[in-house]
């Protein structure tokens, strides 16, 4: 079928084609009032009657309900151009979609969690948003068509959901008959005769995402092996069972997650998305990575941050922020919270204060008299509490002063007595030293001996720092387009974790591995790369150390 001419659309002039699918072509245009690039949305002709209009509109309203949220696309407005063909017109976002160039780059295990992440807490915002003209004050929106190519990129390098169009509210998705689906990304009761999906079908999707961008496919996808036939592919869905991501800095804990997201039955899935993307935040902690924030939209200001019956027990993993789109002003509560709702009691964080070596304390200053002696953390906190007050303009608490008042001052001892009774202390020790071996000892023979202790302290801060890593090298595999890299652990313990770089890449995020090894796929023509590697053992890092490959 010929790509169909742009549609001319009042207060919009066309500027390129951007891409063309099935039942919609989409353009970029230039909005004159107020001035910016668009991306417009157009229906075919041949699909465009009342029920696709119906259907386009439907879409606009979901996403419109959703256009705050920062990981989701931007809708501005839909009408029906001069030709008869509907349109929606949306933010433009000039970068790629995920899905490009995805079979020749794998995302790194940090970029692929805080995307799933950012897109959970977008997806639990759809499953909550209060939908309107809906026979119900409250129906959650299920996307049912997450994949990297619906996934783009915003300026600042966030992801951004977008194409709503075979979205559905909850009531109709338990009436049946969903339509629509992309198959390498559908759960497995989407295959049913009369599909009912759910918000876990959404998890198994965005699941099934994740892994694709760590391993350049879609779970059940095998290379060259009948990719390209439905029903292979939706025979290895329904039946054969999860395969792990393979690769060496992916903890077996995201094999795990990404398993149970992708579970066969919903009911084994996670309860919620929120409650997938703090599964995806503890992966996240467990490699020392920063964790990522998941906004969530929540659009009752009748309550205030909810205790979900689906949360991680025990889990306090923040910054999670609830947004109230109602609100003029969102207001910032303590340890990261967003929301005009009433908040959680939430306690602040400790004060950390530094302006060089602490003062000399005088320690009956700290307690009243007969409370027992002040310990190093006393001293801290009073001298912490005291700085806070005085940057603030506030005395500091006379109180100090009048207990040491109270207190009677002790008595001073004369000199001479103290030199007195040490010399004769002294006297008295070498006596009994001479009565017992007959012979005076010889200090210096003390230390000799073989039996005497020699104290040795130790740096506490010095001794955590773990050894630089040793013989770091590389192989080139040309028929694979690989290079592989091992290194040494001169003093392996539990727990430690390797941190390595490809020197001089444009992109020069590190991955982390568990095993003394990493395998990086090479660019084209290219015959040699260089790694920097370092041990991490608990929160601390070695020196460097560099090999090449090639």
């Amino acid at each position: 079928m010929a790509t169909a001419s742009p549609p001319r659309i009042p207060g919009f002039t066309y500027v390129a084609d951007i891409g063309h699918g099935g039942f919609a072509d989409v353009y970029l245009y230039t909005q004159m009032t107020p001035r910016r690039q668009v991306a417009i949305k157009v229906l075919h002709s041949n699909v465009a009657s009342s029920e696709a209009a119906a259907r386009l509109n439907k879409e606009a309203d979901a996403m419109a309900g959703l256009s705050q949220h920062l990981n989701i696309v931007t809708v501005f407005h839909s009408d029906i151009a001069a030709d008869g063909r509907p349109y929606l017109v949306m933010e433009y976002y000039p970068g790629p979609a995920l899905s490009k160039g995805l079979s020749r780059s794998q995302k790194p295990v940090d970029e692929a969690l805080s995307i799933g992440i950012q897109l959970a807490g977008a997806l639990e915002s759809a499953h909550r948003v209060t939908v309107l003209g809906a026979e119900t004050s409250s129906q959650g929106i299920l996307h049912r068509d997450i994949k990297p190519a619906n996934i783009l990129v915003d300026r600042s390098g966030r992801p951004v959901l977008g194409d709503f169009g075979i979205a559905m509210t909850n009531a109709e998705a338990e009436r049946g008959k969903a339509q629509g689906l992309s198959i390498p990304w559908s759960p497995p009761e989407s295959f049913d005769s009369n599909p009912r999906p759910s918000r876990q079908s959404d998890i198994w999707s965005l699941a099934a995402t994740i892994y694709a961008l760590l391993t350049g496919r879609a779970p059940f996808e095998i290379p060259g092996e009948g990719n390209k036939q439905p029903h292979a592919l939706i025979h290895r869905i329904r039946n054969e069972p999860y395969v792990p991501l393979g690769r060496v800095d992916a903890p077996a804990s995201l094999d795990q997650v990404l398993a149970t997201a992708m579970a066969k039955s919903p009911q084994s899935r996670y309860p919620s998305m929120k409650a997938f993307g703090l599964a995806l935040r503890e992966v996240e902690l467990e490699l020392s990575l920063r964790p990522t924030q998941m906004d969530i939209f929540d659009d009752s200001t009748s309550q205030g941050l909810d205790s979900d019956d689906d949360d991680i027990v025990g889990t306090s993993l923040r910054p999670i922020s609830i947004i109230d789109p109602t609100a003029s002003t969102p207001s910032t509560a303590p340890g990261g919270w967003s929301t005009t709702a009433p908040q959680p009691s939430v306690p602040k964080p400790p004060v950390e204060m530094y302006s060089g070596p602490p003062a000399p304390i005088d320690r009956t200053q700290l307690r009243r008299p007969g409370t027992g002696p002040t310990d190093a953390v006393e001293e801290t906190l009073w001298r912490a509490k005291g700085s806070l007050e005085e940057s603030e303009g506030v005395p500091t608490a006379p109180p100090v002063q009048s207990w040491s008042t109270t207190e009677p001052k002790p008595k001073t001892i004369p000199w001479p007595i103290i030199i007195g009774v040490v010399v004769l202390l002294v006297i008295g020790g070498v006596i009994a030293v001479i009565a017992m071996t007959g012979k005076p000892r010889d200090p210096v023979g003390v230390a000799e001996s073989p039996t005497a202790t020699v104290a040795n302290p130790q740096d506490p801060v010095g001794a955590a720092i773990p050894p630089t890593p040793v013989d770091v090298t590389g192989v080139v595999d040309a028929q694979r387009g690989v290079a592989e890299f091992t290194w040494t652990n001169p003093d392996p313990q539990d727990g430690d974790k390797y941190r390595w770089v490809i020197i001089g890449a444009e992109d020069v995020t590190p991955s982390i591995a568990s095993l003394p090894q990493a395998t990086i796929k090479l660019e084209e023509g290219q015959t040699m790369v260089c790694i920097e590697v370092k041990i991490l053992r608990h929160g601390n890092g070695s020196p460097d150390a560099q090999g090449c490959a090639g």
